[in-house]
């Protein structure tokens, strides 16, 4: 008896991971260099989720590159929304107090935007909401068990709408 089976694989070859390795450390910019790990494991993750998918699929470097500059892409976002969140948050430890006037402005400046929000179809505004917290479309996707070209769409024309209802209503990209 053989001490290896000669029958065919029944799970799926975990991607190559030094090639996905350098395309992320290729793509990604230096301030995003300390989660270069983080979003291989993440594009590696999409490869696997992707294979599954297709077992057939025999990841190529193109495949392997826009896998990584889409999972770099996402980390930026989530990193950008983060870092705007901290800075934010820093200002008022800094001043210790913000101005009244205007937290007055940023919370009707808010209800503003909810208002207008609250007009757009259900689908459009749960794509929005996620967005704005930091999703990528993809993940989004996987939220709402979707085509990741259907949250692309419900994005781009929720945003669209968006923006109409404010100019409308004489709000300007600008001001908010």
């Amino acid at each position: 008896m053989l001490p290896f089976s000669t029958q065919t694989p029944t799970h799926i070859p975990p991607p190559p991971t030094d090639r996905l390795h350098d395309a992320v450390r290729r793509q990604c910019p230096a301030w995003l260099s300390a989660d270069v790990d983080d979003i291989v494991q993440t594009a590696s993750i999409r490869v696997l989720t992707r294979q599954r998918e297709a077992p057939s699929l025999c990841p190529t470097a193109a495949y392997l590159r826009t896998v990584a500059k889409n999972a770099v892409i996402d980390a930026a976002r989530r990193h950008g929304s983060r870092t705007q969140r901290h800075q934010q948050a820093a200002v008022v430890a800094r001043d210790g107090v913000r101005d009244p006037e205007q937290i007055m402005l940023d919370r009707e400046l808010g209800e503003t935007l909810r208002e207008h929000l609250a007009r757009l179809p259900q689908a459009r505004r749960d794509a929005i909401d996620l967005y704005v917290r930091g999703y990528g479309a993809t993940e989004i996707a996987n939220r709402f068990g979707c085509p990741t070209k259907r949250v692309e769409n419900l994005l781009y024309r929720g945003l669209r709408s968006l923006r109409e209802s404010l100019s409308a209503a004489g709000i300007c990209p600008a001001s908010a």
